[in-house]
């Protein structure tokens, strides 16, 4: 009985621990969000129960710190450069042309406008996770 008890307690240690760490994950997307950050980079064009559609423009030389986007499709409205850097410091320019459709992964990144020309796109971001939507 004292056995199954402490079995039990490890039990719901784990689960506890676990969802506090999830929670916490949710925090600090949640907190990382670019639109809260750079509020002037981004526009909210459409926000429902499944996505939320987002305008972006970047000027040649514009930065932004850190930020997390959930999974979702890039439409690029304008031939530009962008510099990424990952959480673990990896840098990658990026190649943007007009009319390009791309998918993206969950993915923190910080960026910089590093062409010569501004970098406007729309971001749709998924709201839910992607098993959910067969």
């Amino acid at each position: 009985m004292k056995r199954k008890r402490v079995m039990m307690g490890i039990g719901l240690v784990v689960c506890l621990g676990t969802g506090w760490v999830l929670l916490g994950r949710q925090a600090q997307e949640k907190e990382s969000d670019p639109v809260k950050l750079t509020p002037h980079m981004y526009q909210v064009r459409l926000e429902n129960a499944y996505v939320r559609v987002l305008e972006y423009h970047s000027k040649p030389g514009e930065k932004e710190a850190m930020h997390f986007h959930p999974p979702g499709v890039v439409y690029s409205l304008s031939d530009s450069t962008v510099r990424l850097t990952d959480r673990q410091g990896h840098t990658e320019e990026v190649h943007l042309h007009a009319g390009e459709v791309s998918w993206r992964n969950k993915t923190w990144h910080a960026s910089e406008n590093s062409g010569n020309t501004e970098i406007h796109v729309l971001a749709i971001e998924l709201k839910m996770p992607l098993e959910d939507l067969k």
